[in-house]
């Protein structure tokens, strides 16, 4: 062997043989564990609706309770015009709830008897627990946009009347001035109406949403009526109320979507902390023999930051605004794609692990079978799956030794760095060429490598210059 030699090894369990398996098995792990969320998620989103709505209506009935007895009458018989939709929308949505409960039930059930992934079904198997988890996301969101569609249309024709009476008061005035022109007492009576009908608008979307709607048109309405100025008053005051029953009904639909938008958002937050949950405590296949692993600790910062990012998005969601859920619900997908992304990662350093320690040792029985035994190792960044560097010495000689292992996509290659009994000095040609016709003998021999291997010299009669690649302490960091 010369100073520096390199040596590929085509291990049998190398990522380009194992990954299909692997990722399929994670793959249909990942769905089940998805399809489960949503079977909880979905079941608990009645009872969760129930207890928003019960906390909505003691702060509607307090801010109420504020307001005159006349006043709270109309308040309630507007909003009798839609409290009846709002009951009808949520036993549709939490009908649609426990459908899907039921058909994620069944989902999951399916996937756990799906069997173990073979060479021959990885990709099948991979495609369907996908298609699975994706169908019932996509048949719970069209099948809610449906309702939300419904809903929609039925307060904007319940809200058309409301409308249509305010323009019947709009021709009432004019029919008084074509009949009755000046008489200021029928026109203030109409004015004050009109006032009166945006109060009780501008109070109701008070009480419904705890905010007011821009009331500034409304007290310039009121100061033309105290002015003297009715048809003014009169004019301005159906507009107020007009734009307040457009914004009441576009809020209520929106707070419907933005109650149905919280629980997707939170179901997907929980799909992707049930997947790296299911990372943590997986079962995977390697050279025919099934192992407990947690794949996550072959990038433990990804899964950490993660997870992180995760809670950060389920802790902002109750108090999250219409646009500030858009933008969670595509964050949180993106997060999900990175769970996909660092899934394949740690199965890929997964399998590199594997086969650097098949390959290690083979390197250490070739080693000692000439009379070399392991003073030391380190993996860089102490990550298994990243390089290894395993130290040897010569007892009888102290010849040093350090074997770097580089895992790939198609097996392990070796950086083989002999040091002699003193780095820098003169050494024998003739034994380096020795130590790795040796090692490349034993290697080939131990019947582990898809193809024989070879190794590349380099530096022949001289010690290795590498100390880096010895200093088990820099590797590590």
């Amino acid at each position: 062997m010369s100073a520096d030699s390199f040596i590929p090894l085509a291990i049998a369990g190398a990522f380009f043989f194992a990954a299909p398996i692997v990722i399929a098995g994670l793959a249909v792990a990942g769905a089940a564990a998805a399809v489960s969320v949503v079977a909880q998620t979905a079941a608990d989103a009645s009872r969760k609706a129930a207890a928003e709505q019960a906390s909505r209506q003691r702060e509607q009935q307090a801010r109420l309770a504020r307001q005159s007895a006349e006043d709270q009458q109309a308040i309630r018989a507007l909003q009798s015009r839609y409290t009846a939709l709002q009951s009808r929308q949520r036993a549709a949505a939490d009908a649609l709830s426990q459908n899907i409960a039921q058909a994620a039930q069944k989902a999951a059930r399916e996937l756990h008897a799906s069997g173990k992934a073979t060479a021959e079904n990885a990709a099948s198997l991979q495609r369907t627990a996908q298609a699975k988890a994706e169908a019932l996301s996509h048949k719970w969101s069209t099948q809610n946009d449906a309702l939300l569609a419904q809903y929609s249309a039925d307060l904007h024709a319940s809200f058309q009347e409301t409308r249509t009476q305010l323009e019947a008061r709009k021709a009432d005035l004019s029919r008084l001035h074509s009949t009755l022109a000046g008489d200021d007492a029928q026109t203030r009576r109409l004015a004050q109406e009109q006032l009166d009908t945006a109060r009780i608008a501008i109070q109701s979307f008070e009480v419904e949403f705890g905010r007011s709607p821009a009331a500034e048109d409304y007290h310039r309405a009121v100061e033309y009526f105290n002015g003297g100025l009715y048809e003014n008053a009169h004019s301005l005051a159906s507009a107020v109320a007009l734009d307040v029953y457009t914004q009441l009904e576009k809020a209520l639909v929106q707070q419907a979507k933005d109650d149905f938008l919280r629980t997707a958002i939170h179901t997907m937050v929980r799909t992707g902390q049930a997947r790296i949950h299911a990372l943590e405590n997986c079962t995977v296949p390697y050279q025919g023999v099934e192992y407990n692993e947690d794949l996550t600790r072959f990038v433990p910062d990804v899964f950490a930051a993660l997870k992180t990012c995760l809670q950060q998005q389920e802790h902002a969601l109750e108090s999250a605004s219409s646009a500030e859920l858009a933008k969670a619900r595509a964050d949180v997908s993106e997060l999900l794609q990175d769970v996909d992304c660092a899934t394949r990662t740690a199965a890929r350093q997964m399998i590199y692990a594997y086969s650097e320690n098949d390959s290690g040792e083979l390197v250490q029985s070739a080693m000692f079978q000439q009379g070399y035994t392991c003073t030391g190792y380190a993996y860089k960044h102490r990550l298994e799956g990243q390089p290894l560097h395993i130290n040897f010495e010569k007892a009888l000689t102290g010849e040093k030794v350090t074997v770097e292992l580089i895992p790939d996509d198609h097996g392990v290659a070796l950086n083989v760095h002999n040091f002699g009994r003193q780095a820098g000095t003169p050494m024998s040609a003739h034994a380096q060429d020795t130590l790795r016709n040796n090692l490349v003998a034993a290697l080939n021999q131990s019947g582990a490598l898809r193809v024989p291997c070879r190794a590349s010299c380099s530096n022949s009669g001289v010690s290795s210059s590498a100390a880096q690649a010895a200093d088990l302490h820099a590797v590590s960091q």
